[in-house]
């Protein structure tokens, strides 16, 4: 918000501030408009020429007064509001020069990501992919902007899923992206490909396992690609343990059990998936399972689907996007397992969960799998959900997807 508000006082100025002059001449101004004084030696600090500190709060008071606001917390309440159309005007016209440099800069002056540029920043990403400006995308993947320790979650989740599918359809090369400070945190970590996991998406999980020093980095790639190894009729293997802890991401913890369980019998997975639960699983959190209903339902595990259900519930608190999504997949294992224990009924009266089925993009494909399936064996347009199928199916090139694995599924 600084940044904006150094760009706010040029704006209504009409000049930038570049010598000790400006400076002298903003003083004044600022003691006509406010009856407050910041001497020009403070001025030259915050706009940046001569060296400086972190401004203290009455001088950016004051600044937010000459621009109009009460106080500098009233302009970083109000100022995204009042002045997001300038700002998409100013991004959608710097998207159009032949030269980016002013496009990025823009972006770098942001600060950070709030929900008011958040679309604005996902429209300029989705341009940059459409029109193949790879230097330019590395660039902006360089920018602090991104960095998951300055940005929220769910911004930046919002922006992985939004950008993803166009990185796929473009067959952009994420190798590309190697060099990268946050690409991996803002695209490869969040937009989970599973639909790319024998293209580009897989190529770089590959890279990445084998090349990061990063422990949960590591343990992330490495299980991405023992779930190829399943979708590719691969022995899975889980040599991952000495890599997870407490302080791991649930949904990473629930992505290693997933894999974990894969090789056993029944009473040693129920027996591991009790001991996950009670060292893991403090609440009802749907994060923690989330892979686990994932992989319930694709590999037709209805002891694990019985487990899940018994275990954990829906999360009727939270109003995230990304909860929502938990919610969904947890609804689809009960319809699944539903149909199994052979209550129709009851399924065919869940199926009214599948018009508003919030799901994540980078699934996509595999949630239109399950739904043909449920929907082939309630006897619904049989024939539509078979060839819809078989078009998935072809599209993934998966072998784990035969021919039979719909009709066969129950």
């Amino acid at each position: 918000m600084i940044e904006l508000l150094k760009e706010m006082t040029q704006s209504n100025l009409g000049y930038k501030i570049r010598s000790r002059g400006d400076c002298e001449k903003l003083s004044e101004l600022i003691l006509i408009k406010t009856a407050k004084e910041i001497s020009y030696n403070t001025l030259r600090r915050f706009f940046g020429i001569s060296k400086g500190t972190t401004p203290q709060l009455k001088t950016l008071n004051t600044l937010a007064q000459f621009n109009g606001f009460p106080s500098f917390a009233e302009f970083t309440i109000h100022y995204p509001n009042r002045f997001s159309w300038s700002l998409r005007e100013k991004a959608y016209k710097l998207i159009n020069q032949e030269n980016k440099t002013e496009l990025v800069n823009f972006l770098n002056n942001l600060e950070e990501i709030q929900k008011d540029v958040l679309d604005l920043i996902v429209s300029i990403i989705r341009e940059l992919i459409i029109n193949k400006e790879i230097r330019i995308l590395k660039e902006l993947f360089n920018l602090e902007l991104f960095n998951p320790n300055k940005t929220n979650y769910s911004e930046l989740l919002h922006i992985g899923n939004s950008v993803g599918l166009l990185f796929r359809k473009q067959q952009i090369d994420y190798l590309e992206f190697k060099n990268c400070m946050y690409f991996t945190s803002t695209m490869f970590t969040l937009f989970v490909d599973y639909s790319s996991l024998n293209r580009n998406y897989g190529k770089f999980s590959q890279y990445i396992y084998k090349t990061t020093n990063e422990k949960e980095l590591k343990l992330f790639s490495g299980l991405v690609l023992q779930l190829k190894n399943l979708l590719n009729n691969k022995t899975t293997i889980n040599n991952f343990q000495h890599m997870i802890s407490k302080q791991t991401h649930p949904i990473l913890l629930s992505r290693y059990m997933s894999i974990y369980i894969l090789n056993l019998e029944k009473q040693q997975m129920i027996e591991a998936l009790d001991s996950y639960k009670k060292e893991y699983c403090k609440a009802n959190n749907l994060e923690h399972i989330y892979e686990l209903m994932f992989t319930s339902i694709l590999t037709k595990n209805f002891e694990l689907m019985k487990w899940l259900t018994i275990n954990f519930k829906v999360n009727q608190t939270s109003s995230n996007n990304y909860s929502e999504w938990h919610n969904s997949l947890f609804k689809l294992v009960n319809l699944f397992l539903d149909f199994y224990n052979k209550k129709k009924s009851s399924a065919k009266k869940q199926m009214t969960l599948l018009e508003n089925f919030t799901i994540r993009y980078s699934y996509e494909s595999f949630i239109e799998i399950f739904i043909c399936t449920i929907n082939y064996h309630l006897k619904i347009e049989q024939e539509k959900q078979l060839k819809r199928y078989l078009k998935i199916r072809d599209e993934l090139k998966y072998p784990y997807f035969s021919n039979n694995y719909l009709i066969n599924y129950f």
